[in-house]
């Protein structure tokens, strides 16, 4: 799994990534992310300090994935166990937490889009 290449798209807000995200993840070869936000800060927990509670409130596109990858559902019921999975890691590092999903849709290049990460 050292070939995992993701593809990173740059651009500024209201540009239309989520679109372009996701003409690429119709590939076979791509799964297209949601805004997962990771790169805002180089941990979970440094988005809010002191707060580990406020620290996992991050963008709905990385508890979206997560509960894709690792639970494989996105419904009411499944709801709580992505939670859970970020609160294990929040002083991992958000590079890290990426590969972990990488790897999760290995062979597939993961797409990332996440706008605010530009700004």
């Amino acid at each position: 799994m050292d070939d995992i290449r993701p593809i990173f798209i740059l651009a500024p807000p209201r540009c239309f990534t989520s679109i372009k995200c996701a003409m690429l993840g119709q590939h076979p070869q791509m799964y297209g992310l949601p805004e997962t936000q990771l790169f805002a800060t180089e941990s979970l927990a440094a988005r809010s300090p002191g707060n580990p509670q406020e620290a996992t409130r991050c963008r709905h596109g990385l508890i979206r994935a997560v509960a894709e990858l690792y639970f494989g559902e996105q419904t009411e019921r499944a709801s709580g166990r992505p939670w859970g999975w970020l609160r294990r890691r929040l002083h991992v590092n958000t590079g890290l937490l990426f590969e972990l999903l990488a790897r999760r849709v290995y062979p597939r290049m993961p797409v990332e889009k996440s706008p605010d990460v530009v700004c």
